[in-house]
């Protein structure tokens, strides 16, 4: 039976954590308040994990296929400048793919347009990630 009979019953397949804001009513009772500045819904970490390890795993293939291709680096950039672009990179990618994440979550509960969440989540991911590459190969390849 699994998660269609669990439909049928009108139960969520989905665990707490990740259940979608189903209706504006929801939406309603997050605006601001004084004791909820911000009004974005409580995600545990264990949710964010999947995204954080897919948006640093991509972020770091990539810095690293980049970084493959210096065959002479300049001497005035120490003997770790890999170091940096290596840390920064992934760490961006990750805080990217959250960003994407919730921007995903919360327009979906409002009533956007999921196909155009999609494209929009790979916007702020690809943002994210330049910017993340600019700050890692300042000073060296991005001079």
């Amino acid at each position: 039976m699994g998660s269609k009979g669990a439909l049928r019953r009108g139960k969520s397949p989905f665990p707490p954590s990740m259940a979608p804001i189903s209706t504006r009513h929801q939406m309603e009772k997050m605006q601001m308040k004084p004791e909820n500045p911000v009004a974005l819904p409580m995600v545990s970490l264990s949710v964010l994990k999947g995204p954080m390890l897919v948006g640093a795993t991509i972020a770091l293939i990539l810095i690293v296929l980049f970084l493959l291709g210096v065959n002479d680096p300049d001497p005035a950039w120490g003997r770790f400048w890999m170091v940096r672009p290596l840390v920064i990179v992934p760490l961006a990618g990750a805080a990217g793919a959250v960003a994407s994440f919730y921007v995903r979550h919360l327009l979906f509960a409002a009533g956007w347009n999921k196909g155009l969440l999609y494209i929009l989540g790979f916007f702020i991911y690809m943002v994210a990630l330049w910017m993340g590459t600019v700050l890692g190969l300042d000073g060296t390849l991005w001079n």
